[in-house]
């Protein structure tokens, strides 16, 4: 009997039962509001879900949303990359109901987000039972249910990276391309799902995570150019179908002058060295915690930091006692990265920041911890 219950704990069965448990788990810490018919959106969220629904009426009506005078300034869908034009999730949750449509979607992202951490944790080393649990510690994180599921573009956008990283690591472990060929496929679908300023950070990422360990491992440089070139081949085959829309309309954008940004603004959105703080107290700078740190060295979601007593606990003991294993280094050279670039207090290094092409015009460089609480998480489970 224990035998039995040992193999279906190691089945691919036990999986699946894993998934729909983090799949139900948001209906039922939100079904007050669900009773209520209110939707999990407030603010700019409000947008997010009127484009949601339109769009997925308008699947659900056998239409593609090519366009609407009330929404975006009247931008063709197709250009647009925040209205999910080709995303195919949308597509197939489009026969739900309205509200449960909404429920669906976030819910549905969150749990991949919970489950691939989980599986990435578990493909790393970590034992099972840990990485279970690190991935429901993920799911039930204010990173995920904070005030930033109004925003839910981000949410269903940030979740693709424990699911791209699970591939790249698989394809290291198997030495298999179609591994490194799936997680194209995972950026691809991060890339339709739209908050591009994110997809930026989480490419930008995964292309220095696969040059590090492709050196450690001592991987043959053509071998190393010949999968990096089908790699992103793959990319940006996939995504050409909204790429090339929305480069057209970002060219439109420049000539009317409505493109680029200033110093000021770009700073404005940092963070501070002081925010670490509110990872182990999250009310220290005042009873509203989602409100910014005064005017300026703040992402106004600054709570999402909040990692949890025992979590920090955890995440501080293995970067002391594990500070040798290559996973941890790894992790927290990529914490440090992450965390300097969302802020802008070092003199020169930010202005350098600002000169970067493309990431550099970003208004909320702050946005880009989201790969910090991920590696966060992935050290403490490695503790």
């Amino acid at each position: 009997m224990k035998g039995k219950l040992q193999a279906f704990i190691n089945s691919k069965y036990s999986d699946i039962i894993i998934f729909a448990i983090m799949f139900i788990i948001p209906f039922i810490v939100y079904r007050d509001l669900y009773a209520e018919n209110f939707l999990l959106a407030g603010g700019d969220g409000l947008g997010t879900a009127s484009n949601l629904i339109f769009m997925k009426n308008s699947f659900s009506q056998g239409e593609f949303p090519l366009w609407n005078k009330y929404l975006s300034n009247g931008v063709p869908f197709a250009g647009d990359i925040s209205n999910h034009a080709f995303y195919i999730f949308i597509i197939i949750f489009s026969r739900l109901p309205d509200k449960l449509f909404v429920y669906t979607f976030y819910a549905f992202h969150i749990a991949m987000g919970a489950f691939f951490t989980y599986l990435y944790l578990k493909e790393i080393g970590c034992n099972k039972a840990v990485s279970v649990c690190m991935g429901f510690i993920y799911l039930l994180s204010v990173h995920m249910g904070g005030l930033r599921k109004g925003h839910m573009m981000i949410i269903t956008c940030i979740v693709y990276l424990p699911v791209i990283l699970y591939f790249v690591e698989r394809y290291f472990r198997t030495n298999r391309l179609k591994w490194l060929i799936f997680s194209s496929v995972a950026m691809a679908l991060q890339f339709y799902n739209a908050f591009i300023q994110d997809v930026m950070y989480t490419d930008i990422m995964v292309f220095i995570y696969l040059l590090v360990i492709g050196i450690r491992k001592r991987m043959p440089f053509k071998k190393m150019m010949t999968h990096g070139f089908i790699w992103i081949s793959t990319y940006f085959g996939l995504i050409a179908l909204q790429l090339i829309p929305m480069l057209e309309m970002l060219m439109e954008y420049g000539k009317a002058g409505t493109s680029g940004m200033s110093y000021e603004m770009f700073s404005s959105y940092s963070i501070h060295f002081i925010k670490l703080l509110q990872m182990l107290f999250p009310f220290i700078f005042g009873e509203n915690i989602f409100h910014s740190f005064g005017a300026y060295f703040s992402s106004e979601m600054d709570i999402e930091l909040f990692l949890g007593h025992f979590i920090l606990i955890f995440l501080l003991f293995g970067c002391i006692r594990f500070y040798k294993e290559f996973r941890v280094k790894l992790s927290v050279l990529i914490m440090a990265g992450t965390f300097l670039f969302a802020q802008t207090q070092i003199p020169f290094l930010s202005r350098i920041l600002y000169r970067i092409p493309l990431v550099g015009n970003m208004r909320c460089p702050a946005r880009i911890l989201f790969i910090f609480i991920f590696f966060a998480f992935v050290v403490s489970g490695i503790t």
